[in-house]
């Protein structure tokens, strides 16, 4: 079911009978905010594009089963699901939001746990067959107040009338090639004293971080996560776009030899998950610091800020 708003933008329900209270409103928006150069235009389009591509035809493929093929097919999937589980409890810490944001939900891996801590929330991902995919599980989980923006978040110009009291990333900005904008975007629809918590891929993981660029599976999957940020570099974008009391932690910690996509007997994933999971037990509370654990061990990092 479709409709046409007042500004010409496109309403659609994620089903043809949704809940009553259910809104789900997918917009597409230009590219304000981009660069006026056209080569860097070209390039952010281009990327954009890649990935919407990409993940619209995972979605399509798998439906809600691709959380089971990312998070849940193996002893590192699992390792890492419940590692970043971990993390975001902590983080978020019992804390109550009134309205929150979600950026790159994806197929609602994340989305059903804020669901728990929010009143409200709205939805921003580049795939809109993932974002109806979590629309259509969050209704069956009787959560209604929630809104999906389909839109390029970096690109986008979100209606900065509506504020925020929390901000989620999680493992979605290393997909953005203009962490500047992305940044700036949160801090603007932020409301004051607003909490964001970022979850990104480290791009120096392994033991030799070059590496990791030619131990890919594929080269789609280089290109995918070409733009991943070295977590200074992320806390000094957020720090100059207005953030304070930024901080950096690990969320995911795995040993050396999982470092690289390859193919291992079960004994050596499940003896490798559990030194990893010793290891994070150990660290996760901690703000991330090179000089007590080389930066190799950490597949993914969490920066908390707040405006």
């Amino acid at each position: 079911m479709a409709e046409k708003t007042g500004s010409g933008q496109q309403s659609i329900y994620a089903g043809e009978n949704p809940a009553p209270g259910t809104k789900f409103c997918i917009s597409r928006f230009g590219c304000k905010g981009l660069p006026k150069k056209a080569d860097v235009q070209a390039l952010f389009a281009d990327h954009s594009r890649f990935v919407m591509e990409n993940y619209d035809e995972a979605a399509s493929r798998h439906g809600e089963k691709y959380e089971c093929e990312r998070w849940r097919k193996n002893v590192p999937g699992r390792r890492d699901y419940e590692q970043t589980r971990k993390s975001l409890l902590y983080h978020i810490n019992n804390r109550q939001f009134e309205n929150v944001l979600e950026i790159g939900c994806g197929v609602g891996t994340w989305t059903v746990l804020f669901r728990n801590y929010c009143k409200n929330m709205t939805l921003v991902d580049i795939s809109k067959e993932m974002l109806q995919t979590t629309i259509s599980r969050l209704r069956r989980l009787n959560f209604h107040d929630v809104c999906g923006v389909l839109c390029d978040f970096q690109a986008s110009a979100l209606n900065s009338k509506e504020k925020y009291d929390a901000i989620f990333s999680i493992r979605a900005i290393e997909y953005m090639v203009d962490k500047t904008s992305v940044l700036s975007n949160m801090y603007r629809l932020l409301d004051d004293n607003g909490f964001v918590l970022i979850v990104t891929k480290n791009p120096h993981r392994g033991l030799i971080p070059f590496l990791s660029l030619i131990t890919q599976k594929t080269f789609r999957q280089a290109r995918l996560f070409a733009h991943r940020i070295h977590y200074k570099n992320l806390a000094k974008l957020a720090r100059k776009a207005g953030f304070t009391s930024v901080e950096v932690y690990p969320t995911i910690v795995s040993h050396p030899i999982a470092s690289y996509d390859t193919v291992r007997p079960l004994f050596i994933e499940k003896n490798e998950a559990l030194l990893s999971n010793a290891i994070f037990d150990s660290i996760y509370k901690k703000r991330l610091n090179p000089f007590y654990l080389p930066l190799g061990l950490i597949e993914s990092y969490c920066l908390i800020a707040r405006k």
